[in-house]
């Protein structure tokens, strides 16, 4: 099993650097055996018109797919502000092709695309082909990533193309649903974190709480704790 995640080097995102060295070391902590491969490009210049985040992530997909090219290895492509929380070695014990990661309702998003999960088959290679086709016609079209951004409740731009693959794909991928509270938890995953947890996701508020230092009172702090001890250690290290 590898890991690759890739994290644009923005000068005004010096924290991001921070969140990707607290997310190695934390799997390094928990499976030491995992090949963690990291990539900092420069970011794409930016696009009129369009969100940067929306042309960083068109351009993410290009490594996913470079770097599924180069392995016949399990992949969990994942953003490079997560943190480990345990060893992630049954992710792939299930039969499927590609495995995403679900949000519980009534949150009105379907799915995160902070982790998506890969075997080495023609049809997950497919399954990424198709899904950086997709990506590519609604960064160019936006009428038409907006169908799929709001009317499908799929936000962003990678999210909003995994959602029309997986929903209208012609891929023949197996396609697993693990939850995000589990595989990939956010901020309003915090009351069903649990120790079967094994990724949670700093984006948003937890990103904000975690680089401040102050989460709020009457939440789960075990997500930040942990967070703070990987990054200690890691400090050490240096």
């Amino acid at each position: 099993m590898k890991i690759f995640t890739v994290c644009f080097q923005y000068p005004d995102r010096k924290e991001y650097k921070l969140l990707l060295e607290v997310f190695r070391q934390s799997v390094k902590y928990y499976m030491p055996d995992v090949e963690f491969v990291s990539i900092e490009p420069i970011p794409p210049p930016y696009e009129k018109d369009r969100i940067a985040g929306f042309l960083d992530n068109t351009f993410k997909l290009s490594f996913w797919l470079d770097f599924f090219k180069k392995t016949d290895d399990t992949i969990i492509f994942a953003d490079c502000d997560l943190l480990c929380m345990r060893p992630a070695y049954h992710a792939f014990d299930p039969d499927f092709d590609i495995a995403y990661t679900a949000i519980k309702p009534p949150y009105k998003a379907k799915l995160n695309g902070g982790i998506l999960m890969t075997k080495p088959t023609a049809a997950a290679w497919r399954f990424l082909n198709e899904l950086q086709e997709i990506n590519n016609l609604m960064f160019q079209d936006i009428d038409f990533h907006e169908q799929w951004r709001i009317q499908k409740k799929y936000a962003g731009m990678n999210q909003a193309a995994l959602g029309c693959v997986i929903e209208t794909g012609i891929h023949g991928a197996k396609i697993h649903k693990y939850m995000t509270q589990e595989w990939n938890a956010i901020d309003r995953d915090l009351p069903y974190i649990h120790d079967g947890t094994v990724f949670v996701h700093f984006k948003s508020r937890l990103r904000e709480w975690v680089l401040k230092n102050y989460p709020p009172q009457g939440i789960c702090l075990k997500p930040m704790k942990e967070w703070y001890r990987m990054r200690d250690m890691t400090r050490k290290a240096d």
